[in-house]
């Protein structure tokens, strides 16, 4: 099986065993999202460029949708993820 290619619509732009760099970019902004991970700590960090002057203001407004969303999606993942360890025996 290949591995994904794309998250979300954002493409995978590099991963480690403890980080994924996810990446978009439009005419608007590139934006990446760093994501590491040490232990069972999960850090999330999104870097936007803007390539307009509007998108400081659009981006402004989407930005409070993205601090509720971004910790949710992480959150959810992290379930998932316990629950497939433990279904496998690698957690309690």
């Amino acid at each position: 099986m290949r591995a994904p290619t794309h998250v979300l619509g954002w493409e995978i732009a590099g991963r480690t065993p403890t980080r994924v760099l996810l990446g978009v970019s439009s005419a608007l902004l590139d934006a990446r999202l760093i994501i590491p991970a040490r232990g069972e700590t999960v850090v999330h960090l999104t870097l936007i460029r803007y390539r307009r002057k509007l998108t400081r203001v659009l981006w402004a407004a989407v930005v409070q949708i993205h601090e509720r969303v971004i910790p949710y999606l992480l959150s959810t993942a992290a379930r998932r993820c316990h629950s497939q360890a433990v279904a496998s025996g690698l957690k309690e």
